[in-house]
């Protein structure tokens, strides 16, 4: 469905609850092109693979989607996409998107997408909201890249307005907000990107503590800047380079301890990363 300003008008709503000892998704309903593939059981009854697809590819100036999760009662889930997800250069109308993520207790979400890649000129306003209840937990991550450095293609002109948001029974544990202006000032300073064309961060609302020694030496043994910080309601990861392809291979590095030592899982990659 078009919109007035041009664009797709898109969105889905996909439920997930605990049945037995297995999570299944209970409610699968979308508008427009956002899809997804029939869910996988890699790891057993759970937690659930599930892969989000949008079938034009990439987005354009006015494309709006709507993304809206829920995890029940004690429910475990793990979603991802096949790919990038490419913002286009706009002539004037911005790409919107808001995610928001609804945990009940004793619930499980890992949300780990692919990069996305802001073409030079795209104008994107992104906002990630995550609800948790009680003991739930989160582990996801968000990874940008500005222009297209393989390509000699900056990011001197466009807008990206980010906002990563997580909250527990209705009081924030981050509150994150980020404007990123082609060309502007943040992007080529120390206190911003410091020339930097990629920025990542990964959150783990974990519950309790556990020793941080594994994430400790992966940071220090990364070539490019990565940091982490901690208290005991949520841990925050941040990563600066030039490579989409390496800030993906250091948060999954990061995510393989977060699983084993929060969790007690051992990594179980989706297929789709290897496809």
């Amino acid at each position: 469905m078009r919109n007035s300003d041009g664009g797709w008008d898109a969105s889905l709503r996909l439920d997930f609850a605990r049945q037995g000892a297995r999570t299944v998704l209970v409610t699968n309903e979308h508008r427009g092109p956002a899809r997804v593939q029939r869910p996988f059981y890699p790891e057993g009854p759970e937690p659930v693979h599930t892969y989000l697809l949008h079938s034009p590819g990439g987005y354009v100036g006015g494309d709006r989607q709507t993304l809206s999760v829920r995890c029940g009662e004690g429910a475990s889930a793990l979603l991802t996409t096949p790919a990038a997800t490419k913002y286009y250069r706009s002539s004037g109308p911005s790409v919107r998107q808001e995610a928001i993520m609804t945990l009940a207790a004793g619930a499980r979400l890992e949300w780990l997408p692919m990069e996305a890649i802001l073409f030079d000129r795209a104008r994107v306003a992104s906002v990630l909201r995550v609800e948790l209840t009680a003991d739930a937990s989160f582990v996801g991550w968000d990874i940008v890249c500005l222009g297209r450095p393989a390509s000699a293609e900056p990011f001197e002109d466009g807008v990206f307005d980010q906002r990563f948001n997580v909250w527990r029974d209705g009081l924030p544990l981050w509150v994150d907000h980020a404007l990123f202006e082609g060309g502007g000032t943040v992007l080529g300073k120390n206190f911003g990107l410091g020339g930097r064309s990629v920025c990542a961060t990964l959150i783990c609302t974990k519950m309790g503590g556990f020793d941080a020694a594994p994430l400790r030496a992966l940071c220090v043994a990364s070539p490019e800047p990565l940091s982490f910080t901690e208290n005991d309601e949520i841990l925050v990861m941040r990563y600066l380079g030039d490579s989409a392809d390496r800030a993906r291979q250091t948060l999954v590095g990061a995510w393989r301890i977060i699983r084993r030592l929060c969790f007690s899982l051992a990594a179980c990659e989706p297929r789709v990363w290897h496809t």
